[in-house]
């Protein structure tokens, strides 16, 4: 820590004695829930009771720099960096470090100072250490939940797994479920070797293992496993290992049904991209555009998606054009264009048609151009993804919203005061930003119990969005805090009167 003449403890007493007495000032800092301290060029010249009480250390042992021996040793470098820079520029100082606590655990904590100068004297820093564990620690919970709900959704539709290092299966998803038979209870009480064919059991089991025991490898392996009925089926296994900091969570397995392929895999080319063509025909909505005309015909699986039967439209592609949302129609002319232009690229999009209630149902298409004696034709299929888009918003929303008061949650309260603050650089406008914290809550959750608790909070949200307009924005930042986001703050609602 830089040397420079130090701020005495003067600065303290004269603090005191502006307010009242410097014995009220200790008492009243005794009282705060954070530990207070003040510190010049020299190092630490007073620390609160809370601080001596949390390390165990006498304050002989806390003043001048000694307090760093506390600082957690990979956070120690940083912490200098931080005030060295502050000191010398007398600015704020504003940290996150790691402080043992007198058994030996180390805690998180933020420590926040502000310079402030007796007369000509040196500048002396006062701040505050706040206990943000809990917070870090939620953070790091919150990470990996995601990461574990983005791989599952991203892969829906085929059997997944996720295998804990014991090789205990941690989580199934409803495909794989189907696949082998079982519950998803009756799976977390097996090991992923017993669903394995007696005779394929050491196919893969060496790279499983490595992946089980932290080796970052992929495993691709095709071999028979045991459904519940005693039937067995082939599937192919592609397995990764999951990290959650540089620590093994658990390996995901994909796994996919190849009982039909490997059964027929003598005549798997030719038969299987036919089968797979009359199957999609049959299951999706069919189109057939002759681009020398106005021409297009549409199967009757294409007519009940948007809820039509056969010979209520006429045959012309203008019936489909027509209902395209307004916001889509652009971008599907422009990619039909540009696959006329270039018809060896594949054609797939998704948009918006309007169905026969009113409503716009998802729908995504591909297509393929067919030269022919007559002409050329586009002809295509059509699938209904409204469920799938609505369910990946149900996910979005789920991941950004409180799920105790309905609130947006820290995530979503940071990115919208981020575009608030962007918006008011560009149009020096004023925004304003409300942190709320109950007090003696938690009296509260030990008296009447976490489910009365819980009942308050709820009562807190629906109070405060009471207390704004409908362009601000209140969020749940966790436990009992909250936050108010308003945008354009000015005479008109000013956040003191929101705050009232």
């Amino acid at each position: 820590m830089p040397q420079d003449p130090a701020c005495s403890g003067q600065a303290l007493t004269r603090l005191a004695d502006a307010d009242e007495s410097e014995e009220l000032l200790r008492r009243l800092i005794a009282d705060l829930p954070g530990m207070i301290w003040v510190s010049g060029g020299d190092g630490v010249h007073f620390v609160s009771p809370q601080w001596l009480s949390y390390t165990g250390l006498s304050l002989e042992a806390t003043l001048g720099d000694n307090w760093l021996d506390a600082i957690h040793p990979d956070d120690l470098p940083e912490v200098r960096s931080i005030w060295k820079q502050a000191f010398h520029a007398r600015r704020e100082s504003i940290m996150e470090y790691r402080l043992r606590r007198h058994d030996g655990v180390y805690r998180w904590f933020a420590s926040r100072g502000a310079p402030r100068t007796f007369g000509n004297g040196p500048p002396c820093w006062f701040g505050v250490c706040t206990d943000i564990d809990e917070l870090k620690r939620e953070e790091a919970e919150l990470r990996e939940s995601k990461e574990a709900l983005r791989t599952t959704f991203e892969q829906a539709g085929i059997g997944i797994a996720h295998i804990g290092p014991d090789g205990s299966f941690l989580r199934t998803n409803g495909k794989f479920q189907e696949m082998t038979g079982y519950s998803e209870e009756e799976l977390r009480h097996m090991r992923f070797p017993e669903l394995t064919h007696p005779e394929d059991r050491g196919l893969g089991m060496r790279e499983f293992q490595a992946a089980l025991s932290g080796a970052r490898v992929t495993v691709n392996v095709e071999k028979r496993y045991m459904r519940k009925d005693g039937s067995a089926m082939w599937v192919r296994i592609t397995g990764s290992p999951v990290y959650t900091d540089d620590r093994l969570a658990y390996c995901m397995t994909v796994v996919e049904d190849i009982t039909g392929r490997r059964a027929n895999e003598r005549r798997r080319e030719e038969s299987e991209r036919r089968l797979k063509l009359a199957v999609s025909i049959a299951q999706l909505g069919f189109w057939e555009w002759d681009l020398g005309s106005e021409a297009c015909y549409y199967s009757p699986e294409f007519m009940r998606q948007l809820g039509y039967v056969p010979g209520e439209w006429t045959a012309t592609v203008r019936e489909w054009t027509s209902r395209l949302h307004s916001e889509d129609r652009a971008a599907v002319f422009d990619r039909i264009d540009r696959y006329l232009a270039n018809p060896s690229t594949d054609f797939d999009i998704e948009y918006r048609v309007q169905h026969r209630d009113g409503s716009y149902r998802w729908m995504m298409a591909h297509a393929v151009r067919i030269a022919g004696p007559q002409g050329d034709h586009m002809t295509g299929t059509q699938l209904d993804i409204t469920e799938r888009k609505e369910a990946a918003q149900r996910v979005l929303e789920a991941a950004q919203h409180d799920p105790l008061t309905g609130l947006p949650n820290r995530a979503l309260v940071f990115e919208y005061a981020g575009h608030m603050i962007s918006a008011a650089r560009r149009t020096r406008g004023q925004g304003a930003l409300l942190f709320i914290d109950l007090d003696r809550f938690k009296p509260i959750n030990d008296l009447y119990g976490h489910e009365v608790g819980d009942r308050v909070l709820q009562d807190v949200a629906r109070r405060l969005m009471s207390c704004v307009r409908g362009q601000d924005l209140v969020g749940r930042l966790g436990g009992d805090e909250f936050v108010i986001v308003m945008q354009h703050n000015g005479y008109a609602a000013p956040a003191s009167a929101v705050a009232r």
